[in-house]
């Protein structure tokens, strides 16, 4: 494998590129009738990342992405949008949120191609506290992508998965030889 690109974005670090905080209670600010403003902050995030990610994928033409959590969204933005045509792992990709956090999470409905879509792994935790487990079998579903479940996994999956390290390293090996060479983005 000549390259493996990894954008592990957290929440906190989205939140901060835009331009925000996190430190700001989500619950406050929904009873104060601010939620379209959280959804807009939300959409600026994801815009900004998903520009930043273009301009990695064109300059370090990747085998594979991996994205964890907000990353996973990312790159499925970036799959949607042409940036990147796979392979890509996405682990507990940030499609939507629980409880409260649910009021800021733009309604997010990648429209994949299915060439694209068939060249998506996503693992998923069947105890994830942060993306419902539900809404992520079924988008798979309904998308095409193929879906590894790690019993017993929380959204950072670490905990369940024996011997993550190697299992994840065997996850991007086992996608990137399934896969045709990386296709390049125009």
């Amino acid at each position: 494998m000549a390259a493996c690109l990894a954008y592990v974005f957290s929440f906190g670090a989205a939140a901060r590129y835009a331009g925000g905080s996190i430190g700001l209670s989500v619950a406050g600010l929904a009873s104060a009738g601010l939620v379209p403003f959280l959804q807009w902050r939300m959409r600026v995030a994801m815009r900004r990342c998903v520009a930043l990610m273009e301009v990695a994928l064109r300059r370090e033409k990747p085998d594979v992405v991996v994205g964890s959590s907000w990353g996973g969204a990312v790159a499925l933005k970036c799959i949607e949008q042409g940036y990147w045509a796979g392979p890509a792992v996405l682990l507990a990709p940030a499609i939507s949120a629980r409880g409260v956090w649910n009021l800021a999470w733009p309604s997010f409905e990648p429209e994949l191609p299915a060439a694209a879509a068939a060249r998506v792994l996503v693992v998923q935790g069947d105890r994830d506290d942060t993306v419902p487990f539900e809404r992520v079998v079924d988008l798979c579903r309904r998308k095409g992508l193929r879906l590894e479940v790690v019993e017993g996994g929380d959204h950072r999956l670490v905990g369940a998965m024996l011997g993550p390290t190697e299992r994840l390293a065997q996850l991007v090996r086992d996608e990137y030889q399934s896969s045709a060479p990386s296709p390049s983005i125009s």
